[in-house]
């Protein structure tokens, strides 16, 4: 079926550790397609992108050096097989600065075709 799928991620990080963010599938060749935004949004400035992938555990929102208070992450996919979605947060570079994701944050999934 085609899902949407809507990720809010309240977070904080600094302009030396950075954040990243990814989906894993919990089944090999799960999502046949997927076409996504992310949206990096700092005190003063929204950094936004935009791709496909059929791969798990591409990078959907990838920060090097800003400070990143909320991320939103909108797909939809095709899921060709039943299984699990983890969210996959990391510092995009390993720094001793805290960076978190926060309680609240959320992950919808709608089933749209």
């Amino acid at each position: 079926g085609t899902y949407h799928i809507k990720l809010v991620l309240p977070t904080v990080c600094t302009a030396n550790n950075g954040s990243k963010f990814a989906l894993k599938w919990g089944t090999a060749s799960m999502i046949t397609s997927c076409e996504y935004e992310a949206k990096a949004f700092t005190a003063s400035a929204v950094a936004v992108t935009r791709g496909t992938t059929a791969t798990d555990a591409t990078l959907l929102c990838d920060n090097a050096s800003a400070v990143v208070i909320l991320v939103e992450i909108d797909m939809v996919a095709v899921v060709a097989l039943a299984g699990t979605l983890q969210v996959q947060a990391a510092e995009h570079t390993s720094h001793a600065d805290t960076f978190s994701v926060f309680k609240n944050a959320s992950m919808i999934v709608r089933k749209v075709g």
